[in-house]
């Protein structure tokens, strides 16, 4: 199987920290949805190190779940990581698992996307991969 068992929990390790990161963030929501919560907050809630809770939150704001709205401020805009990149890196995984042996051309178009955009979501997947 060409998508090991590691990047299947790599990818599985990182969409539990994010919804356990999206869970803390509309906790602390105020009536305008916004929640204040420092990098050191985000570290000592989520049992790990200040400069990890950075890079997870810059990781929601790059996927288009969080929106910064001031220095520790946050809103969620929405936690469903299937509408967002991460979930055609997961097609892509899958697609590597049914078809070896796709080109490119036939990954996209089994994912219905681009080949630009598969070039786009290789990123995206050596990048979870390698954090």
């Amino acid at each position: 199987m060409i998508v090991s068992e590691n990047i299947a929990g790599k990818l599985n390790e990182f969409a539990e920290q994010a919804h356990d990161l999206i869970f803390l963030l509309r906790a602390k929501q105020n009536d305008e949805g916004i929640s204040s919560l420092s990098a050191k907050e985000m570290a000592a809630v989520l049992n790990t190190s200040i400069p990890a809770a950075k890079e997870r939150i810059e990781k929601l704001i790059g996927l288009g779940l969080v929106e910064k709205t001031g220095s520790n401020s946050y809103k969620v805009i929405h936690s469903d990581l299937e509408r967002t990149h991460y979930g055609v890196v997961t097609g892509l995984t899958r697609v590597l698992s049914d078809m070896p042996n796709a080109s490119y051309k036939e990954q996209a178009e089994a994912l219905g996307i681009s080949q630009k955009e598969l070039e786009i979501v290789y990123g995206l997947l050596v990048y979870l991969i390698r954090t």
